[in-house]
């Protein structure tokens, strides 16, 4: 009997591998949070209507995306050093990154930074493409800044508490808006797609 019990709690809440159980009331909030992001996708498109704003303010957006990735950065860069002075972590690590790697904290920053180098790249391009042609409006303008936001907080809840569910669906719904904003993009420029 003890045994049947055990293999359903394994089945209800999977282990990850930092020992957070994974339940199926987290993949509801997740599914509750998913429902509203594509309500404000919804809300966004709506805007579309209204007269488009000046091409300067993507430029809003772009530095906010830059202020994120160096605060994120110089934050990497405080934990490594005051790791490496406290002896807690042996700075030969970082000539090899071989050996005892330092404790998941301290390299939280690094790997936030490190996927502030990937998707925000197309979300860079996508801007300046916007701002040179000129092919922009209010609902490219509200998803460019709710991109940014979304890697605020993804950038938030990963180095925060990297609970792993709440990371996916940041990590997610940022991707989706920068998917819609490229589609947009295209449509604009390119009306015969």
């Amino acid at each position: 009997m003890a045994q049947a019990s055990s293999s359903t709690a394994e089945s209800s809440a999977a282990q990850s591998p930092l020992g957070q159980k994974v339940t199926l009331a987290d993949y509801r909030n997740v599914g509750l949070l998913l429902v509203v992001f594509i309500g404000l996708l919804t809300y966004f498109g709506q805007l579309a209507n209204e007269p488009a704003p000046s091409p300067s303010l993507v430029l809003g957006p772009v530095i906010a995306m830059g202020l994120l990735i160096a605060i994120v950065w110089l934050l990497m860069v405080v934990q490594r050093t005051v790791a490496t002075m406290r002896s807690g972590t042996a700075s030969a690590y970082y000539v090899t990154y071989c050996g005892t790697a330092p404790a998941d904290s301290i390299e939280r920053p690094a790997r936030a930074f490190n996927n502030l180098m990937q998707l925000p790249m197309l979300f860079h391009i996508i801007c300046v493409l916007m701002f040179v042609t000129q092919h922009f409006d209010r609902a490219q303008l509200a998803y460019c800044w709710l991109f940014v936001a979304l890697r605020a907080l993804h950038v938030i809840v990963y180095i925060g508490w990297n609970v792993v569910t709440y990371r996916f669906a940041t990590w997610s719904m940022g991707s989706i808006t920068l998917a819609v904003l490229w589609a947009r993009f295209a449509i604009q420029a390119w009306p015969g797609l």
